[in-house]
């Protein structure tokens, strides 16, 4: 603004004293650098104690080459009229492999699962990939070859085990010699033998996995760090074949890493399923299949909206996912999942269904109280700083700490001390630790923090496993329906219909939630007919 005089007064200015420049309309410029520059300069600010940061790129390119070489071979004799017997085995091979998966493999990508030990399998979304260990497990069973199933959750696996594929019932699964793991169990199982590299446990695991095929399910979820260890498993231990099977558009590792795309990016083998298969009796779910897979959400639904197919709730979206779901008939229920982006929705959404439910009388009982556990999902860097914890939560070491001096055991979180020191409580024992003490190289993740959430279970409950316990063979991120819900016992039914009864006390009844909404990581990997 300006006096009188015409000078400026520095009253409502840009300055004080001079007359203000006006500022330049804003443009919108390029960034200036080539696609690649900032991929190598973040690879130049790479500390050298991290080690080689292109060792994965380089390894996969290495891979390529010699598989190339192998294909190329492959090729040439399949492609002579004269060698008669290897044409015939071939295309029985592919044939067989072709309509038990999917009949848009080409040749060229016959030759790469012959040749690799490690082949990437991109599959979109209802390509069959699910279908890809039953098809497996004839065809190897019938050669006598082990096959063995990898997933990155406990859920996963009791589906691999529980035959989901839907072409295999669990006993004939069992008779084709077909395994199935946790990665973190497979890992611990032969990890520290494969890297001794000779001796009696070296021997044992090796005899363990000869003869064999791993087949890792849901790839893109796979870290840095267990794609690593996998790959060196495979190649200390000799291991025939090691594939990745999963959708680099899907979910990512929760750990640092999208190995699963950069291995494909830097040239590995891959064999892409492209035919949506699930969906190729809808052309309207076909559509909506395909944009998604191109990256057009939007426009995918949309499409779905254009045909009535989508209800928009507005803010009040979660009390009316739970009332169009209990709005279904019991059997449509049964095939209708729903999805939420968000830990609150879920607890919102889990307690209006289970009020309906109660409403209806499909529940029973007046039920029993329970304080359950609820990971904070923190990471191991913040574990190491008072700022994290709160007063109320639980610290859980899943083995002695003893740079920190804890053993094993859950610790009642009492206080955060100014000087960053956390006071625990465990059987009327008081004890004080420095987060900053733990070491963060430890190869295992030890801690466990939790905030402790109260429920009410009643009979009839569908409830949801928040972590395993291998002795009674519960696995973490199943489901399981209440039975009886009495105050000194629950009884429950687990997903392959065995019961259990669980006393007062039992550590698993601090492990488990409502079981009606789903998070994007409960629900990698599903098929539902229903989505809400």
């Amino acid at each position: 603004s300006k006096d009188s005089s015409g000078k400026a007064s520095g009253k409502g200015g840009d300055s004080i004293g001079t007359a203000a420049t006006p500022h330049p309309a804003a443009v919108q410029t390029d960034l200036q650098f080539q696609v690649g520059e900032l991929e190598r300069a973040l690879y130049a600010k790479v500390v050298k104690k991290c080690g080689n940061p292109n060792h994965w790129e380089e390894w996969a390119a290495d891979i390529a080459k010699i598989a190339k070489t192998h294909i190329s071979r492959i090729t040439q004799i399949v492609g002579n009229p004269a060698n008669t017997k290897e044409c015939e085995a071939f295309k029985s091979f592919a044939s067989e492999l072709r309509d038990d998966l999917n009949d848009s493999i080409t040749d060229a990508e016959m030759g790469s699962i012959v040749t690799d030990r490690f082949l990437n399998i991109q599959g979109v979304a209802g390509a069959g990939k699910s279908t890809l260990l039953g098809a497996l497990g004839k065809v190897l069973g019938a050669e006598g070859v082990k096959l063995i199933g990898l997933a990155f959750q406990n859920k996963m696996v009791a589906d691999l085990r529980g035959g989901a594929s839907g072409t295999m019932s669990v006993e004939q699964m069992k008779e084709a010699g077909i395994e199935a793991w946790t990665i973190a169990g497979f890992i611990n199982k032969h990890g520290s033998a494969a890297a001794q590299g000779s001796g009696e446990r070296f021997a044992t695991s090796k005899a363990a996995l000869s003869n064999t095929v791993i087949i890792t399910d849901e790839s893109s979820m796979v870290s840095s760090r267990d794609m690593l260890r996998l790959t060196a498993i495979a190649e200390q231990l000799g291991v025939a074949k090691a594939p990745f099977m999963g959708d680099r558009q899907q979910l990512s590792a929760i750990e640092q890493g999208k190995m699963f795309a950069v291995s494909q990016a830097a040239g590995q083998a891959t064999v892409r399923m492209d035919e949506n298969i699930r969906q190729r009796n809808s052309p309207l779910l076909l559509a909506v299949a395909g944009l998604s897979n191109e990256g057009h959400a939007s426009l995918a639904l949309d499409l779905l909206a254009a045909h009535g197919r989508v209800i928009e709730a507005g803010q009040n979206h979660v009390a009316r996912a739970a009332e169009l779901w209990l709005s279904l008939s019991p059997e449509k229920r049964g095939a209708t999942a729903i999805f939420t982006a968000g830990r609150d929705d879920r607890t919102q959404i889990n307690s209006l269904v289970q009020q309906g439910l109660l409403q209806e009388g499909a529940l029973r009982g007046e039920g029993i109280a329970l304080t359950t556990l609820q990971s904070a999902n923190v990471s191991r860097e913040e574990l190491r700083f008072s700022s994290t914890y709160r007063r109320g939560q639980v610290l859980e070491a899943r083995m002695d700490v003893r740079e920190i001096g804890l053993a094993r055991g859950e610790y009642a979180i009492l206080d955060i001390r100014k000087d960053g020191k956390v006071t625990l409580e465990k059987g009327g024992k008081r004890l004080s630790f420095d987060p900053d003490r733990i070491d963060p190289n430890h190869k295992f993740d030890r801690l466990g923090l939790y905030d402790q959430k109260s429920i009410r279970i009643h009979d009839g409950d569908t409830v949801f496993w928040r972590d395993k316990d291998a002795v009674r063979d519960i696995a973490k991120s199943t489901y399981a329906k209440v039975i009886e819900a009495k105050p000194e016992a629950v009884t429950v039914e687990l997903a392959d219909k065995r019961q259990l009864t669980l006393p007062v006390g039992d550590p698993m009844l601090r492990r488990l939630d409502l079981g009606y909404a789903l998070n994007a990581h409960m629900a990698q990997g599903l098929t539902s007919d229903r989505g809400i």
